[in-house]
């Protein structure tokens, strides 16, 4: 769905919190609490200790609950607060600071 605004033509982001978080915060949900929910009790538990690592090549350095949960609840975050125009761009290769 998203391959399109990939950078590179490669067909996906080749960051993969942006591209699975991606995946999360687009997926339907069974889970009686919301993503953010969820990712605030991993914050408030203290079970990742720098956020920062999940959209760097750290991804992989924790659980894959708690890495799909946060950057999924972020990249939500991102799509709820700046819209879809904004995802597009993150996707296609901009920077967060851009």
């Amino acid at each position: 769905m998203s391959s399109d605004y990939s950078p590179f033509s490669i067909g996906f982001h080749p960051n993969i919190a942006i591209t699975e978080g991606l995946a999360v915060a687009l997926a339907p949900s069974r889970s009686e609490l919301s993503l953010h929910t969820r990712a605030a009790s991993i914050l408030k538990r203290k079970q990742v200790s720098d956020v920062k690592d999940l959209f760097s090549m750290y991804f992989w350095k924790y659980s894959g609950g708690r890495a799909y949960t946060l950057s999924g609840s972020f990249i939500l975050y991102l799509k709820d607060r700046y819209g879809d125009h904004l995802l597009r761009r993150l996707y296609g290769g901009k920077s967060f600071e851009e």
